[in-house]
């Protein structure tokens, strides 16, 4: 994955984040060695998101979230994963 292509999968993840948690990301930056410049050829892609629960909002209690999937450098794997599952269906 190039440039855009990542942008574009990070963006997703974050409004997939949103709605299986049900939160309102309020802002989102590159953290990491990337954001310092010292990232190497394997480097993942960290962001930090604060975000703010919606259920609060309607008046719920509030539970502790915590997104996390896997790295965008792996996507390559999951990929060919996916297709081998597909494959076997």
């Amino acid at each position: 994955m190039k440039g855009n292509q990542i942008r574009e999968e990070i963006l997703r993840r974050l409004k997939q984040s949103e709605k299986e948690n049900e939160i309102q990301i309020l802002y989102a930056c590159e953290s990491g060695s990337r954001a310092w410049g010292f990232e190497s050829s394997d480097s993942d892609y960290d962001v930090i998101a604060p975000s703010k629960a919606r259920r609060i909002l309607r008046g719920e209690s509030p539970r502790r979230a915590r997104a996390s999937h896997p790295p965008v450098s792996s996507l390559g794997s999951m990929a060919e994963r996916n297709a081998t599952v597909n494959k076997m269906d």
